[in-house]
């Protein structure tokens, strides 16, 4: 069961799993300061030597004048924000017999979920939230985490995050080759990544990691199972479970 430990912070500790925490891969991008500042008092100037114009030569003329004001930046260019896909939402799933609605108002999806399976949820620091999905008394569930230290991240650095935490609880992971690396999920395309997982304990697990940014923010979900039952999992619940994902 993976835990939130805050991204790319240190593990509080218990169950093996999955988490946003920092284990010596890259750092995401540092947030710039004083940005949104500045900018706000160059437009606040700007408004008011506009007004001024008005006011002076009338509105005929203030508008001709105005193209004169980017020197009241003092030759700094204004960065604009960064661009993202155009998102299309994917076709409204339709319901799952014997299965429940899950919505998470905090990581911003909702997804169907077997009936008779249970959910928790797992705080951390930098609004570290994971969703959990399990079936009773086995190793199989399903996993959505979302984490504010993921939005500046690229999905490699968030993978290589989940990957050197589980690496941290004692568990031995290898790619498996062949697997599909890309998955439409929600109207998003993820990256996913496949691995043959060994626990401290000697239990052998199949887990998917899946990785992507909505709007900004970045996710990630986690697919695990026996080494012995996940393409059974990964047909009859795993995939049902993400076709009825879809962000909020």
């Amino acid at each position: 069961m993976w835990e939130p430990g805050g991204a790319l912070a240190g593990p509080p500790g218990g169950a093996p799993g999955l988490s946003a925490r920092d284990r010596g891969a890259d750092n995401p991008p540092a947030k710039p300061r004083g940005g949104a500042f500045a900018l706000a008092f160059r437009l606040l100037t700007t408004v008011v030597v506009v007004v001024g114009l008005v006011v002076l030569v009338g509105p005929e003329l203030a508008p001709k004048l105005g193209r004169y004001l980017p020197f009241l930046q003092s030759g700094a260019q204004v960065t604009p924000p960064p661009t993202f896909a155009t998102y299309t939402p994917g076709p409204t799933p339709t319901d799952i017999p014997n299965y429940k609605l899950f919505t998470s108002e905090v990581n911003g999806y909702a997804m169907d979920y077997p009936a008779s399976w249970g959910t928790s949820t797992l705080s951390g620091a930098n609004n570290d939230t994971v969703n959990q999905f399990s079936r009773p008394n086995t190793s199989t569930e399903v996993n959505v985490e979302h984490s504010s230290a993921f939005d500046s991240a690229t999905d490699a650095q968030i993978l290589q995050v989940e990957i050197q935490d589980a690496q941290s609880q004692g568990m031995t992971l290898t790619e498996i080759t062949g697997a599909a690396t890309t998955e439409g999920i929600g109207g998003e395309i993820w990256q996913r990544h496949e691995y043959s997982v060994t626990t401290k304990s000697g239990t052998k697990l199949h887990i998917a990691i899946l990785t992507c940014h909505h709007l900004g923010k970045g996710y990630v979900i986690a697919l695990i199972s026996s080494d012995t039952g996940f393409a059974t999992d990964d047909t009859t619940t795993f995939e049902p479970m993400l076709r009825s994902f879809r962000f909020l």
